[in-house]
């Protein structure tokens, strides 16, 4: 398959990049214990390597029909990084996520395939009152295509950036105080392809976002947020499922906006086990003859230091994102997550539920309902079963419900970890459907 060559030498290419640039930077002196990473100079590398195996009940998450397989997943990753010191900071990482299918029922396309990613970040005069950051992101998925036959559709991710850091009182420390300024400008493409027309979500985005905060007691801030996009569709007016999708010669008319959102809010420690932070905010979007989603926009958080080992986290988010054919969606998601992390074993567990509303459908309607839920649940826990090896259980649970079969949506809103460095993609159905994944682990960590 093309692609897997593709996405290998893309990931091979990044990694040596980020090598020689960092190695560049420090010295030749190396030590090395297993799980405590290689350090050369003032470089570090962390190396791992995840292996999973289990159980797939619905790979196309589809509402009919036998789609559960046998599944293997395999996780290398490497990190560089440099102490905030000196001149510059490195921050780097490349990952691979390879996911095989077994046991593929008959009639169904084995849609095994890999997902690359890599990240870069050089912070220039951390410590200074004036910082520079360029950065960048890609992302290579190939998410399992809704039809059974299909080929896995490629998204290709990538975002640039740079940031202007302004910190009177020498860094960006949440326990500094005084003010502090940020100006942040960011350019993303997102590609969608797979030969059965999905390339018609190709975009690109254009992102600036300032801030101003003021820190006035330890871990206490107010903070003022201004954002802007400018999202612009490759193709307009064009045929879904020009080859054989579902809906194919059917036409989109993709439109352009510019969302504008302002926020204001703050974060403080209410106790020495408590810390809580929210911003709101009201949005400014045009979809021309379109219904618009509610301007309210907002983001509130806490967080339970149970002791000095284990959290408890809540958060709340409203939101609205673009997509190609409903113009876009709207959501409310309420996450909760427990970890706990010890010396022999580390556990964490995170429950949430979204509740999203599309906005008007583009074309002659495909899909009878236009909102759902999305509830979703995981639980890990690993043992440590001798120093940089560890092993444990996954379970992860997703199910949705209130829309009718028959869409695909490019959003994702509110169902993404950004996290993980290697993510499945931003590629969402928005057809019912439940799903059940539990795998057996073993991490390497150098």
């Amino acid at each position: 398959m093309k692609f897997n060559v593709l996405a290998s030498t893309v990931g091979g290419r990044l990694l040596s990049l980020m090598v020689l640039v960092v190695g560049g930077t420090v010295g030749t002196s190396s030590a090395f214990a297993a799980g405590d990473g290689l350090r050369v100079g003032q470089l570090k590398i962390d190396a791992r390597l995840g292996t999973e195996f289990g159980f797939n009940s619905n790979v196309q998450a589809s509402s009919a029909g036998d789609n559960s397989v046998a599944q293997f997943n395999l996780r290398p990753s490497v990190n560089l990084s440099t102490p905030a010191t000196g001149l510059m900071q490195v921050n780097a990482g490349a990952g691979l996520g390879w996911r095989q299918y077994l046991l593929v029922p008959d009639g169904q396309q084995d849609q095994s395939a890999p997902d690359v990613g890599g990240v870069f970040s050089l912070k220039l005069n951390p410590g200074g009152a004036l910082s520079l950051t360029p950065s960048d992101q890609l992302r290579v998925s190939s998410a399992p295509n809704p039809s059974p036959t299909g080929q896995p559709i490629t998204a290709v991710f990538n975002e640039a950036a740079a940031e202007l850091g302004f910190h009177p009182g020498g860094s960006a420390s949440k326990a500094r105080l005084g003010f502090s300024a940020l100006a942040r400008g960011a350019y993303a493409f997102l590609q969608y392809s797979n030969g059965d027309g999905y390339d018609f979500r190709d975009k690109g985005v254009g992102k600036g976002r300032g801030e101003v905060r003021y820190n006035f007691l330890p871990r206490t801030a107010v903070n003022v947020v201004a954002t802007v996009e400018n999202n612009v569709f490759d193709k307009k007016t064009t045929v879904v499922g020009e080859g054989s999708g579902e809906g194919s010669g059917t036409t989109l008319t993709n439109l352009d906006t510019t969302p504008i959102r302002l926020f204001v809010g703050g974060e403080t420690l209410l106790s020495s086990q408590l810390e809580v932070g929210a911003e709101i905010g009201t949005a400014f979007v045009d979809y021309g003859t379109l219904d618009t989603p509610s301007s309210f926009v907002a983001n509130a958080r806490a967080t339970y230091y149970l002791s000095r080992r284990n959290t408890l986290s809540l958060e709340y988010l409203r939101d609205f994102a673009d997509t190609a054919r409903y113009s876009w969606v709207q959501f409310d998601r309420l996450s909760a997550k427990y970890a706990t992390n010890d010396q022999l074993f580390d556990a964490s567990a995170r429950v949430a539920a979204s509740f999203r509303s599309f906005g008007p459908d583009q074309q002659d309607p495909l899909v009878t309902a236009t909102t759902d839920v999305v509830a979703t649940a995981e639980g890990r826990i690993g043992f440590k079963v001798a120093k940089g090896v560890t092993a444990g259980f996954k379970y992860l649970f997703e199910t949705r419900a209130g829309s009718a079969t028959g869409g695909v949506d490019a959003a994702g809103a509110g169902t993404a970890d950004p996290t993980e460095l290697v993510s499945p993609g931003d590629l969402t159905q928005i057809n019912e459907f439940t799903r059940h994944q539990a795998y057996f682990t073993v991490e390497l960590k150098y």
